[in-house]
C-alpha cells in the first residue's frame, strides 16, 4: 500500500490534514517501558507514521484518574493509546521535524 493511501483517513481529519501527516511522518518518538502499554503506544504511533524507538527506562508516569480505575489489562491498552495520542497531539502542534520523548 502506498503511503498516500495508507494515511488517507488521517489526512481527511481537520486536526491532521496533509501538513499534519507530513509532521507525523517526519517525527521520531522514543517509547519508554517494556510492557503492553509501551507496545500499544509504539504500534499506534507507528501506524500514524511516526518513527519509533524503544527504551526500557520508565519516565514519571502521569496517568489520568480514569485510567487508574480500569483493570490491569485494559489499563495497559488504554494507557498506551492515551500516551500515543498525547505524542501525536504534541507532534501536530510542534515544528516540522519534532523529536518526542514519549
Amino acid at each position: 500500500m502506498t503511503p498516500e493511501l495508507r494515511y488517507t483517513r488521517q489526512v481527511r481529519l481537520a486536526e491532521v490534514g496533509e501538513a499534519g501527516q507530513a509532521r507525523l511522518a517526519s517525527a521520531h518518538a522514543c517509547v519508554h517501558g517494556d510492557g503492553m502499554a509501551a507496545d500499544v503506544e509504539a504500534r499506534y504511533l507507528g501506524g500514524a507514521g511516526v518513527s519509533v524507538t524503544h527504551a526500557t527506562t520508565h519516565p514519571n508516569e502521569d496517568m489520568p484518574g480514569w485510567l487508574l480505575a480500569l483493570g490491569p489489562g485494559a489499563r495497559d491498552v488504554a494507557a498506551g493509546a492515551y500516551a500515543a495520542l498525547s505524542v501525536m497531539r504534541a507532534v501536530l502542534a510542534s515544528s516540522p521535524h519534532p523529536r518526542v520523548d514519549a
